[in-house]
């Protein structure tokens, strides 16, 4: 558990400041270009988040898992064949992708937002795909090295970007200040991680890794067998979330997309903190355990280390969310306050699924992991679909909560029939008694600030005497003293 503390401080301090970056920009963007505006943009995210999951096709983590592999047995050449094997098809398919979507870029925008005039909108961001793509291929080698620290500081660089260059464009040029924003970010965030890799990676150099030269067969089965279903996963999850917004919109405008923006993007931006670490620590250390009975203990420590990390988060999130819409936002966007408290409480049952899902790819189980997130998919959009018209949407964050908590189970029951491994009889407890607390967090967040603070803290403090041992919090606490950027001062 200390290990993955000492991760998820790096990672997730790193994380917390690109979340304080990515508040900045919300708020300039919500006060700028408004509800309508911010669903516009959230749709141009959507269509480069499907094209990048197009191009990567889905082989990120076998990377990650291959490299950490081959690392551990000293096979130096071994990685310099993967990366040939998976940067060059992955960047030149990313450069396909992008010409395509500019070509189309007329049908596209009449498509998504009902409106050709937003066609040099899709072409804009179209440029930003190959720079994305192989951003994400020289991070999932410098995932499989546990590079966490390089990784931690590409992503403090891109907080940095972030600050620097939203607020000028987006006050010139409104919605689409926030457009070219994001094409300048990928090339400045490319350039950083380029540097990055090439101090920390050894053996062929990103031109030679672009050419096909070294290209392996073999590797490339393997990692497509691996990318299969994480291709797919990856397409069918962005598909859901652009069906999602277009079913809102239907309903309920530009207006509405940009409202549902609020929950979406929050708790997406705050759970890359316990997230991130997981896919950064997690899955290498994972992949390179070989008895079950280690993964299963490995397992459980995780739960139990994201569960300690995430519980906190929500909770403060759950008292202070009508604060934070009008921090991050603007009273515009006050209406999203009831979809944002049932989603975050969705949020922690997402994060013990996603604990199971590491151990599947780990493994990997892809095909059962496939099913499972399949699985997550359509009974969200069919749920959402039903709820919408009956519940308005706030019948979309309740969808988003049954969808999270049913795949959490799936996860669980399969892991311990197929692959022998499950919780421990304390951390289902401890996700029991998370659960209660943060449902009596958030009734109690109804209250007036004050009181609803000073509730929340006396159940944490309850919930941490009951759930953990006092070394385990102690260790935390430390750990969190004794990191800095320039030293760590812990041990693994």
């Amino acid at each position: 558990m200390k290990r993955i503390l000492k991760a998820s401080t790096m990672t997730g301090g790193a994380a917390a400041l690109n979340l304080l970056a990515n508040a900045v920009r919300v708020k300039i963007v919500a006060v700028l270009v408004g509800t309508a505006g911010l669903g516009v943009i959230s749709y141009l995210y959507n269509l480069v988040q499907l094209a990048s999951s197009v191009s990567s096709l889905g082989i990120g983590s076998g990377v990650v898992k291959m490299t950490s592999q081959n690392l551990s047995t000293g096979e130096g050449k071994e990685i310099d064949r993967l990366k040939v094997t998976s940067f060059s098809p992955t960047f030149w398919l990313s450069v396909v992708v992008s010409l395509a979507l500019i070509a189309a870029s007329k049908n596209v925008s009449t498509w998504l937002m009902g409106d050709a005039r937003y066609a040099m909108y899709v072409w804009l961001v179209a440029l930003s795909i190959p720079c994305l793509t192989l951003s994400q291929s020289l991070t999932s080698v410098l995932n499989g090295f546990k590079a966490i620290r390089e990784i931690a500081l590409i992503t403090a660089w891109s907080a940095g970007i972030t600050i620097l260059l939203v607020a000028p464009l987006v006050w010139k040029y409104r919605v689409t200040g926030m457009v070219l924003h994001l094409v300048l970010q990928s090339v400045a965030v490319l350039t950083v991680t380029l540097l990055y890799y090439h101090r920390r990676i050894p053996g062929w150099g990103l031109l030679r890794s672009l050419s096909f030269r070294g290209f392996d067969v073999r590797i490339a089965r393997t990692l497509a067998a691996f990318g299969v279903a994480t291709f797919l996963l990856n397409v069918f999850q962005s598909l859901t979330f652009l069906l999602l917004r277009k079913m809102i919109q239907q309903k309920f405008g530009e207006h509405g997309v940009g409202l549902y923006q609020v929950p979406y993007g929050l708790t997406l931006q705050y759970l890359n903190i316990v997230l991130i670490s997981l896919m950064t620590y997690s899955l290498p250390t994972m992949s390179a355990i070989r008895e079950e009975s280690s993964l299963n203990v490995e397992l459980n420590h995780t739960l139990r280390a994201s569960v300690l990390a995430i519980v906190p988060i929500i909770s403060a999130l759950l008292v202070l969310k009508k604060v934070l819409v009008l921090l991050l936002y603007s009273p515009q966007f006050l209406p999203s306050v009831a979809l944002l408290e049932i989603q975050l409480i969705g949020d922690f049952f997402k994060v013990v699924a996603y604990v199971f899902g590491v151990a599947l790819l780990s493994r990997p189980r892809l095909t059962a992991w496939l099913i499972l997130d399949l699985f997550w998919d359509a009974l969200f959009i069919g749920s959402s679909y039903y709820l919408l018209g009956r519940m308005g949407l706030v019948g979309v964050a309740i969808a988003f909560l049954g969808a999270y908590f049913a795949m959490s189970i799936g996860f669980a029951l399969y892991a311990r029939r197929s692959m022998r491994i499950g919780l421990s009889a304390s951390n289902l407890r401890l996700i029991g008694l998370s659960t209660l607390a943060l449902g009596s967090i958030a009734w109690a967040a109804h209250a007036t600030l004050p009181v609803a603070a000073a509730l929340a803290v006396a159940v944490l403090a309850l919930w941490l005497v009951v759930c953990f041992k006092k070394s385990e919090i102690q260790k935390g606490l430390t750990m969190l003293r004794n990191l800095s950027w320039g030293e760590d001062r812990t041990t693994l």
